[in-house]
């Protein structure tokens, strides 16, 4: 056996090793698993303490033994992370590295980073969700994002042809589902209500939803289009999976060997069992670049009876939120809003450029975009908006880029980064 497939093998192994342990936790003693969290989250805010902003916001605070000693820590808020260089936030050297960059879905972009073993933790529990929700593992299954990959295209900007990247369109996907048998789909519910229109009738083995407030109308819609009953995620691309909706209906079972999630009120304390309030998060699965007591910007409760399906992970309410608005098109055809992000739009390099943003379509065919930019204007990224729009929604639109100073933070919900003025056929608002 050659040093590399002998590697490949020891990976899958530890893989194997790992699943089998977190499918056992799924039914351990609640002591157990708080006594796993209490040990890594000592050795996460050992870590987070070598690197900013939490080198800054703990400098004169005591030592954190356990996860009750998480509310005497001040609260990670998203400008605090923002505003530290990624290079400042690392714990390790760069190389090696997997990085992921959040799409900017919340009209903010944030940078994070995990070591090969963190992500290999991370997709175990992607394994064990699919498990414990009842998703065939050896079912053919496509992640339906329309962001990456990309495909080549060409956009005429300012009289010049630029061959730039550009997200794979809707109907890419519906070929790949016939031609390739998918039986399991996961996305954003708009995403995928947007892909029914096109497939028609799909019956799928299993279907999942993540990304965005999933209403009641959507899941029985989604439950229509595809013949089976979608399951829903709650996770972030700065903490990864969080809590997963359990078959019983009960509730969201919280990953509590992977991280902690707190509910806090306007002040910061803890809201009672049963009360609403703003979830702060704790990634307890990276040490690479730490993320502690992190206000997500969703509204949600922690439940405190036990669910009935035998798993004793904790339950949380499903996320509250304001369902995104849908681009119309022509007709009245429904776009989903994530698919015109800034980060789908004009790519990672956005990341480094904006700061916040807001896109109001204001007709049909006539689009806002409101920016504020980290250091001064880039044309060059403006010059690109309305060819790459026009491109991703398949007729010509126009689009004004304003700069402004500041944009409203959102208070106790997520902001909304794309807003629609237009009715859909019939009156109907375009939410």
């Amino acid at each position: 056996m050659s040093a590399g497939a002998g590697g490949l093998a020891s990976e899958a192994l530890a893989r194997v090793r790992e699943f089998r342990e977190a499918v056992r936790l799924l039914h351990a003693d609640p002591s157990e698993v708080r006594a796993l969290a209490d040990r890594r989250l000592a050795a996460v805010v050992e870590a987070a303490r070598t690197v900013e902003p939490y080198r800054s916001l703990w400098a004169s605070l005591g030592e954190i033994r356990t996860v009750k000693d998480l509310t005497r820590l001040p609260i990670t808020e998203r400008a605090h992370l923002q505003d530290a260089p990624i290079e400042s936030r690392l714990t390790c050297p760069p190389d090696g590295l997997v990085w992921q960059s959040t799409s900017g879905s919340t009209a903010a972009f944030l940078t994070t980073a995990w070591s090969r073993e963190e992500d290999r933790s991370i997709q175990v529990q992607v394994w064990r969700q699919f498990m414990a929700q009842g998703i065939p593992l050896d079912a053919r299954r496509l992640d339906i994002e329309f962001r990456p990959p990309r495909e080549p295209a060409e956009l005429r900007v300012g009289g010049e042809v630029l061959r730039v990247s550009m997200p794979k369109s809707p109907t890419v996907a519906a070929r790949i589902i016939r031609s390739e048998g998918v039986e399991v789909l996961m996305g954003m519910p708009s995403e995928l209500l947007e892909l029914s229109d096109l497939l028609g009738s799909a019956p799928m083995r299993g279907l999942v939803t993540f990304g965005e407030v999933r209403s009641a109308p959507d899941a029985e819609a989604l439950r229509e289009a595809y013949g089976v009953r979608p399951m829903d995620w709650y996770a972030s691309g700065e903490i990864m999976l969080i809590a997963w909706e359990c078959p019983s209906g009960r509730g969201y079972h919280v990953n509590a060997d992977s991280v902690v999630v707190e509910v806090v009120d306007r002040d910061g304390r803890p809201s009672p069992p049963g009360e609403r309030g703003e979830v702060v998060v704790t990634a307890l699965n990276n040490r690479t670049t730490p993320i502690v007591r992190y206000r997500i910007g969703d509204i949600g409760v922690l439940l405190v009876d036990p669910c009935p399906c035998g798993i004793t992970l904790p339950l949380m309410g499903p996320i509250e939120g304001r369902s995104p608005d849908w681009i119309v098109g022509p007709g009245g055809r429904r776009i989903s809003p994530f698919r015109v992000v800034l980060g789908v739009l004009l790519g990672g390099e956005v990341v480094n450029t904006v700061r916040r943003y807001r896109i109001t379509q204001r007709a049909v065919d006539d689009f806002l975009v409101e920016v504020v930019w980290k250091s001064g204007r880039r044309e060059d990224m403006v010059g690109r908006l309305a060819p790459a729009l026009s491109w991703v929604l398949q007729w010509p639109v126009r689009v004004e880029c304003r700069d402004v100073p500041e944009l409203p933070g959102g208070g106790s919900r997520k902001f909304r980064q794309v807003v629609s003025l237009v009715k859909r056929a019939g009156g109907a608002q375009s939410s």
